[in-house]
């Protein structure tokens, strides 16, 4: 994309929070996966429920963090590369690396007594492996940490708007809420995110073993709600030895062949023009 300063800052910083509503631990998961789908392009009407941030953009750094969030759409983005379209497809590399993991953990948790349904196990094998590329890609790009903070901090304070202007209404029919009920979880949402992402790129700008460690923490303090929305019931400490595990194992999986996927994505994505689509 080439942008360079705030906003190559901002379009980073869009990049990341195409993935803002996926923590919605605090809300029915229902809410979490509307608004998933739509700002991935999951539904339907396909990118129609993506590009709108874009084309709602109006200054400079509002282009720079809206062209960041719709390259990183399951459609034709980013995401598509990990997951495919439809969703899950086993010859993309995320999900590939997500099946072959799923089978080294169910094989852990028959050893320790436990199970979880198979969808649910590749899911969380899914973010073991998206977390083990995370540190891979830091060991290549020791100043991503940085960057991931950089870009959160300087993100255009006008970025939440656009999210209020192209989802509120459509979260608010769907719900039943009033329109300003559903900017307020949108809002509240981003700046939960925005935090989370600060704090991600300084554990990412720690040693290895340590950015691993407190990866695995991160998720740990995290999955127990997320869990919840699926009816699980699992302690943080329970699930801290199987979330170190997977992670470890993950970066096994991923550490010989990740780069070059990566390179790839990074210039089908440079080769859109997403203002003349």
């Amino acid at each position: 994309m080439g942008e360079k300063g705030m906003l190559g800052a901002n379009v980073v910083y869009g990049q990341m929070a195409g993935d803002v509503f996926n923590l919605m631990y605090d809300t029915p998961i229902e809410q979490m996966l509307h608004l998933y789908h739509v700002t991935h392009g999951l539904t339907e009407q396909g990118l129609d429920t993506v590009l709108p941030v874009l084309d709602l953009a109006e200054t400079k750094r509002e282009k720079a963090v809206a062209l960041g969030f719709v390259a990183h759409n399951n459609v034709n983005g980013a995401d598509v590369y990990a997951h495919g379209n439809p969703y899950n497809d086993p010859e993309r590399y995320v999900i590939a690396k997500a099946l072959q993991l799923s089978e080294v953990l169910a094989s852990r948790l028959a050893l320790l007594g436990g199970g979880i349904a198979d969808d649910m196990l590749l899911e969380v094998s899914h973010v073991f492996v998206e977390f083990a590329a995370d540190l891979l890609i830091r060991q290549y790009d020791r100043a991503i940490g940085a960057r991931m903070i950089v870009a959160a901090i300087s993100r255009n304070r006008g970025f939440p708007n656009l999210l209020v202007k192209a989802y509120a209404e459509n979260f608010a029919d769907s719900f039943g809420f009033t329109h300003d009920e559903a900017a307020s979880i949108i809002i509240a949402e981003e700046a939960k995110f925005r935090r989370l992402a600060i704090r991600y790129g300084m554990i990412m700008q720690y040693s290895n073993r340590k950015a691993q460690t407190e990866l695995a923490g991160l998720l740990a303090e995290i999955a127990p709600r997320l869990m919840e929305g699926y009816g699980l019931d699992v302690p943080s400490a329970m699930l801290l030895p199987i979330i170190q595990f997977g992670i470890g194992e993950a970066f096994e999986l991923c550490k010989d062949d990740l780069l070059p996927e990566v390179e790839n994505t990074i210039e089908a994505i440079k080769a859109i023009d997403w203002h003349n689509r």
